[in-house]
């Protein structure tokens, strides 16, 4: 099937899309999938709220089947549900944007609240415990990057290891401390 042209026997696919065929509704789904993911992250630039509107727009496809073969042109059907599923998520991003400013402009983010000192050195000893757990190889490179601020290069340098190897024992140890404070850190904080 070439891209940019309606699949073989579109109207035949709506209409079984209508009567609740899965199948027909993958092949419709296949089809104009990345058209409307290239679309929707053109305007976004942002790979999973892309997806999600993309997601929206099969989702709504979906709940509306009953309707599609009434449909004239459905690719143009298809697009502008896209083209205003967009807009309605820019519109939600705008106002999130806009309670967080006005959040922001309330109160005075900067003034610390009676229990942010608590949680701040709560967090720092249970960052320090899943430090400790590292193997001595991690350790020294999560030291090296996060405490004293070496680039890769110079740690590598430093060490006479490779760049890659400065990297890879870097995310090795960001992982295995983002799984200890996982299960360790208390929810509540």
């Amino acid at each position: 099937m070439e891209k940019g042209y309606p699949p073989h026997d579109e109207r035949g696919l709506l209409e079984k899309i209508a009567q609740g065929d899965k199948e027909a509704f993958k092949i419709i789904h296949d089809h104009y999938w990345t058209a409307i993911y290239e679309t929707a992250i053109s305007f976004l630039k942002s790979r999973e709220w892309a997806m999600d509107v993309v997601q929206d727009v099969f989702v709504k496809l979906w709940i509306k089947r009953a309707g599609l073969p009434a449909i004239e042109n459905f690719k143009a059907w298809l697009f502008i549900t896209a083209r205003n599923e967009l807009i309605s998520a820019l519109r939600k991003k705008l106002q999130v944007n806009a309670v967080n400013q006005n959040y922001s402009d309330r109160y005075d983010v900067q003034t610390p609240l009676p229990d942010d000192d608590l949680i701040g050195k709560q967090l720092e000893l249970l960052l320090n415990q899943g430090i400790a757990q590292l193997p001595a190889r991690q350790k020294l490179m999560y030291v090296l990057t996060r405490n004293q601020g070496l680039s890769h290069d110079e740690i590598a340098g430093k060490l006479g290891i490779t760049q890659k190897t400065v990297s890879n024992t870097t995310t090795l140890a960001l992982q295995n401390l983002r799984k200890y404070l996982q299960e360790h850190g208390d929810a509540s904080l």
